[in-house]
C-alpha cells in the first residue's frame, strides 16, 4: 500500500513524457562532459541510472536487441556469474559483478531513450565540443610541465576516453559529404589534432598503441577510395614522427615500447602477466573467481595489505586468471559479436559510417586493453559503451 502511495506521488510529479525528456538530457549532458571531467562523468552516470529506475517503475520499456547481441550479453552473464558462484570471495566478486553491469548501463540507456538520428547527430558535437575543452586542458598541463597530463580526469581516464574518441570524431571527419560538412570538416580535423597532442602529453603507451593502430586500419579500410583520409594519416604520421624523434622524453618513452628493460613498468608489467598466466593454468576452467585474484609481489615493493585485490595490466590474462576459458570465451563471443556486426554494416551505405565507429573503436578499446586492466576504470566503460549505443541507436533508426 505504502509502495503504492509513493508510486502514485511519484506518477504525479514526473509524467512519462517529462522523464523521457530528462533521461535524453541527460545523455546529452554525459557527452557533454565525458572529455573532461571525472566528476561530471560519475555524477551524470548515477543520476541517469536513477531517473531510468523511477521511468522504469512508473512503466516499463524495453530495449529492443540483435539477437545475436544478446546472446552475447547473456553468456557473458552466465560466465561471470558462474565465476562468482564458485568464487573464493563471494561478496568481491559480487561487488565487481554489480559495477560491471553498471558500467555496461549507459549502452541501454541509449538504445531505450536516443531514438532520433537528429539527436545522434547532436551526440558528435557534444562529444567534439567535450574533446577540444579536454583536450586543451590537457595541452596546457604539458606546457607548464605536468609529467602526464589528465584534464580533470584521471591519467589512464583520460588516455583511455580519448583512445576511443579520437577514432569517434576521425570517422565522423571523414565519412561524411566533404561539401555539405566543410566547416565541421575542418574544426574535426582540429580537434584530432589537439588530441593526440594532448594524448601525446598524457603518456600513456598502450593507447598511443591503440590510437595508432586504429589509424593505421581505418586508412587500409579505406586506401581505394579516401584519397584525404590517406593524406590526412600520412602527414599526421610523418609529423609525429617527427616530434618525437626531436623530443628525447617523448622518444624515450616510445622507445620503451620495444624494450623490456628499457622502463621499470614494462618489467612489473613482465611479472604481471606472468603470475596471472600462472593462475590461470592452476584453475583453468574457471579461474580463481570473479575479482579475487590476489595483488601481485613485486620486487623492491613492500607486501601489500592482506585482503587487496589487484590486476595484471591486461584484460585478458586478467579474465582468464579470475575466469578461465570459460570467461575468455564468454569475453571474445561478446566483442567478437560486436565487430561482426559492425563489419556487415560497414558494407550498407545507409549505416556504414556509424558501423565504421563500432568496428575502429572497439578495436581501440581491445588493443588498450592488452596492456591494461580496462574493466575496472569505470569512465572508459561508460565511455566506450556509450559509444557503442549509439552505433547501435543509429542502426536501430534505419529503415
Amino acid at each position: 500500500m505504502l509502495f503504492n502511495f509513493i508510486l502514485t506521488g511519484v506518477e504525479t510529479m514526473f509524467s512519462v513524457q517529462k522523464l523521457d525528456s530528462l533521461i535524453r538530457y541527460m545523455l546529452f549532458a554525459y557527452a557533454l562532459v565525458l572529455g573532461f571531467s571525472r566528476g561530471g562523468i560519475n555524477t551524470v552516470a548515477i543520476l541517469l541510472s536513477i531517473l531510468v529506475a523511477v521511468r522504469f517503475i512508473i512503466k516499463p520499456f524495453k530495449v529492443t536487441l540483435d539477437p545475436a547481441l544478446k546472446r552475447a550479453f547473456l553468456v557473458l552473464a552466465a560466465a561471470f556469474t558462474l565465476s562468482t558462484i564458485f568464487s573464493s570471495d563471494v561478496t568481491a566478486s559480487l561487488t565487481f559483478l554489480a559495477k560491471t553491469v553498471f558500467r555496461i548501463l549507459p549502452f541501454f540507456y541509449v538504445l531505450a531513450f536516443i531514438r532520433e538520428k537528429a539527436d545522434i547527430e547532436k551526440m558528435v558535437l557534444l562529444m567534439a565540443g567535450s574533446v577540444l575543452l579536454g583536450s586543451l586542458v590537457g595541452i596546457w598541463q604539458g606546457l607548464k610541465g605536468l609529467d602526464r597530463v589528465k584534464s580533470f580526469l584521471g591519467i589512464m581516464d583520460f588516455a583511455g576516453i580519448l583512445g576511443l574518441v579520437i577514432p569517434f570524431l576521425l570517422v565522423q571527419a571523414f565519412e561524411r559529404p566533404a561539401k555539405s560538412y566543410r566547416y565541421l570538416y575542418y574544426l574535426l580535423l582540429a580537434i584530432i589534432i589537439l588530441a593526440i597532442m594532448a594524448l601525446g602529453f598524457n603518456g600513456t603507451r598502450a593507447v598511443w598503441i591503440s590510437v595508432a593502430t586504429s589509424l593505421v586500419l581505418y586508412a587500409l579500410l579505406n586506401a581505394a577510395n579516401n584519397k584525404r583520409l590517406l593524406l590526412f594519416t600520412g602527414g599526421l604520421f610523418s609529423a609525429l614522427i617527427a616530434v618525437f624523434y626531436t623530443n628525447a622524453r617523448l622518444w624515450t618513452r616510445v622507445s620503451s615500447i620495444f624494450s623490456i628493460s628499457a622502463s621499470p613498468s614494462n618489467t612489473k608489467r613482465i611479472i604481471m602477466w606472468q603470475y596471472g598466466w600462472e593462475t590461470f593454468l592452476n584453475h583453468p576452467f574457471l579461474g580463481v573467481g570473479l575479482a579475487t585474484l590476489p595483488t601481485t609481489i613485486l620486487p623492491d615493493e613492500p607486501i601489500p595489505p592482506v585482503g587487496t585485490y589487484g590486476h595484471v595490466h591486461s584484460n585478458y590474462i586478467q579474465i582468464m586468471a579470475e575466469n578461465g576459458v570459460v570467461g575468455l570465451a564468454a569475453f571474445c563471443l561478446l566483442y567478437g559479436t560486436i565487430l561482426l556486426i559492425a563489419w556487415k554494416k560497414m558494407r550498407v551505405p545507409k549505416t556504414r559510417r556509424w558501423a565504421t565507429v563500432a568496428f575502429l573503436c572497439t578495436c581501440s578499446f581491445l588493443i588498450h586493453g592488452l596492456f591494461d586492466y580496462t574493466f575496472t576504470i569505470a569512465t572508459i566503460m561508460y565511455t566506450y559503451w556509450f559509444i557503442i549505443g549509439l552505433c547501435h541507436a543509429f542502426y536501430s533508426s534505419v529503415k
